[in-house]
């Protein structure tokens, strides 16, 4: 009789034991979910021109951080198939082309397609699914001699998105702003030479096309996946839409710098803009501006090149800086995951 009371307890205690460890296992996973992981990848490939030698101060508080997720995935970059006939049919359509489009073979991006009427170009690379609209002449006089109907960016941003809805099809609701972009035409020069604000003949605004809440940022401010650029009429001067690629949020999230972490990396942060890129950074030196001051930080995506197949969360850091005696704004990039 002990003995089978001993085989009963002996049993007992094999059932219940892994029991405990299993249910203690369960619980202590609800209490400790699963952490972001560290990062595995190399920091976005930034120009850095002067290295590690700026001193930086800010005037952020913690709760600027506040609205920051705690972890990112990364995008990834997915490339689209071409265009269809009917797709770039569509859209020449929509823009107020009938005829049949001029087709050339380009070297590089595939077939090119043209069409033209009195007052516009349109050009579309099927293979590349790359959209350009354009004026037919030399735009410099209408530019000069557009009425200024006073609008705000908030009316340009609103014209903007319409017409991306009703002239490419897109949807709205991955149309992310990134940033405006002043401009005015300059003699002697192709493209339009960035101003402020108060000078610009032109406003560019500069789009992203993705699934992202935070909007996809380049190292240039006039590059971008989609921008569009309005005279001070209200009128499109110009648009280009580059749209081979989808950006995909990455399968895991890894860990975002906190207010402690992106206090102490601070002067890492690499300037990659000076009044309006109207100072040409390689031409300069540290010695030559001084008292930076970081007054916002925004939470970005960095494309650093057309080709990057993996976009990493960025801080975008807008501030200014004293030069030649003059304060002048200026925008930085620092990375966002963790290093820790």
């Amino acid at each position: 009789m002990n003995k089978l009371n001993k085989g009963l307890k002996i049993l007992l205690l094999l059932i219940t034991v892994p029991s405990i460890v299993i249910i203690i296992f369960i619980v202590s996973k609800k209490e400790n979910p699963t952490t972001p992981e560290k990062q595995f990848i190399s920091p976005p490939k930034i120009e850095n021109y002067f290295g590690d030698e700026l001193k930086i101060n800010q005037n952020l508080e913690r709760k600027d951080f506040d609205d920051f997720p705690k972890s990112l995935p990364y995008l990834k970059q997915l490339k689209n198939s071409p265009f269809t006939p009917q797709e770039m049919s569509t859209i020449a359509l929509s823009l107020g082309f009938n005829k049949t489009p001029i087709e050339i073979t380009d070297v590089k991006n595939g077939k090119l397609y043209i069409w033209n009427n009195d007052e516009h170009s349109l050009f579309i690379y099927s293979q590349i699914r790359k959209i350009k609209y354009a004026p037919a002449t030399n735009p410099v006089e209408n530019i000069n001699n557009s009425i200024d109907k006073q609008m705000t960016n908030e009316d340009y941003q609103k014209l903007a998105l319409i017409f991306f809805s009703n002239k490419l099809n897109l949807n709205k609701d991955r149309l992310k702003f990134s940033n405006y972009v002043y401009l005015k035409p300059e003699q002697g020069l192709e493209l339009y030479k960035e101003t402020d604000k108060d000078k610009a003949k032109i406003t560019q605004l500069n789009f992203s096309y993705s699934d992202s809440e935070h909007p996809i940022y380049t190292t240039n401010a006039q590059d971008a996946q989609i921008y569009i650029q309005f005279t001070k009429d209200g009128e499109v001067l110009n648009m280009e839409a580059s749209l081979f690629s989808e950006y995909k949020p990455s399968e895991i999230e890894y860990k975002i710098k906190d207010y402690n972490e992106f206090m102490s990396t601070l002067n890492k942060s690499v300037l990659v803009n000076i009044n309006s890129s109207n100072v040409n950074l390689p031409d300069i030196k540290s010695k030559d501006f001084s008292d930076i001051l970081i007054k916002e930080v925004y939470l970005v995506y960095l494309q650093d090149s057309l080709d990057s197949e993996i976009l990493q969360p960025t801080f975008l850091l807008k501030g200014s800086l004293t030069m030649n005696s003059n304060r002048l704004d200026a925008s930085f990039f620092l990375p966002a995951y963790s290093e820790n």
